[in-house]
């Protein structure tokens, strides 16, 4: 349904639909929100557990997270190549309560973090109005997050490199088409495999994480808990070109 939207978009601009290499854009910043698809499973399997351990808990499993960020970005004269840098801060968090005793308490997980991706992107077919594009990189990313559950926390931190790739449209209007609505479709790998404790308090259920040692690895079941930013992204956003 989105693809036929271009289309359609693009056949009414039939006499100036071309490719790239006549626009007049030469550099451009813009700012995006989106969500991304965020299946913490480590996370969410200690919710799991704490969930069964304790007789119940309201914390919901992670979903969606959350991310905002902004971009610089070179059009090379001439052609259809751009070259981007994009810096994104992402955050996602699930808390609620339960147990009962000593057990009772908060149940509460959440991770945050900031990624850098520079990024390759193609105009391949583009009207006054209607820019479709296609784009790559390989960036790196880091992200913190704490465990709380009931009376014991811990808090750590990992990084790692990733790459994404994907498809938008800038949706342009103006009398000179500088300002433009951003939609964009990507598909991240960014996957965190070890993080570092960096606090750590009170004493940890039976079946929770099994290591929590400051400056060691956070594990659950002796291996490390990862943690990731990798998923599917969609978003939303404003750019000004110039």
């Amino acid at each position: 349904m989105f693809l036929r939207l271009v289309v359609f978009a693009l056949l009414l601009n039939t006499p100036s639909v071309v490719l790239a290499t006549s626009s007049s854009e030469r550099w451009s910043l813009a700012l995006f929100g989106g969500i991304v698809t965020d299946k913490q499973d480590d996370l969410n399997s200690l919710i799991t557990r704490a969930n069964t351990r304790v007789g119940g808990i309201s914390t919901p499993q992670f979903t969606n997270a959350y991310e905002i960020g902004a971009y610089i970005q070179r059009r090379i004269t001439g052609s259809i190549v751009a070259i981007q840098v994009r810096p994104g801060y992402f955050f996602n968090s699930t808390t609620g309560t339960g147990g009962s005793g000593s057990a009772a308490g908060t149940y509460s997980y959440k991770v945050n973090g900031y990624s850098v991706m520079p990024l390759i992107k193609l105009y391949v077919l583009e009207s006054k109005t209607v820019k479709l594009f296609i784009q790559s990189g390989i960036g790196w990313g880091t992200l913190a997050g704490e465990i709380q559950e009931a009376g014991a926390t811990s808090k750590f931190s990992g990084n790692n490199f990733g790459f994404q790739g994907g498809v938008g449209v800038d949706w342009c209007f103006g009398s000179k088409s500088q300002h433009c609505l951003i939609t964009e479709g990507n598909m991240r790998y960014m996957s965190i495999e070890r993080n570092m404790v960096s606090e750590t308090s009170g004493t940890f259920g039976s079946n929770s994480v099994s290591q929590t040692a400051r400056g060691k690895e956070l594990e659950i079941d002796s291996h490390d808990l990862a943690t990731t930013m990798s998923g599917i992204q969609a978003i939303v956003g404003y750019k000004f070109a110039f």
